[in-house]
């Protein structure tokens, strides 16, 4: 999922995995500010986001390639 898909909630707020968006753990800029799709769109592009936020649940995923997300961190 955080390889080649996003999550947006109701108000714009973006996240990199289904999983960071249940814990508000929002995808930043490289600036660190939250990022929102007004600011995709306004970039008009995807480049803002070049770092997947990781946590400890992130292993779920990547144990044995992937499990929902299809890839693995290596």
């Amino acid at each position: 999922m955080c390889r080649d898909e996003i999550s947006i909630d109701y108000l714009g707020y973006v996240y990199d995995c289904d999983f960071n968006q249940i814990m508000n753990l929002l995808a930043k800029t490289p600036d660190g500010e939250n990022l929102t799709v007004a600011k995709l769109l306004e970039a008009g592009s995807l480049d803002l986001i070049n770092k997947v936020q990781t946590v400890a649940y992130c292993y779920g995923c990547t144990a044995g390639t992937g499990s929902n997300c299809g890839g693995a961190l290596v």
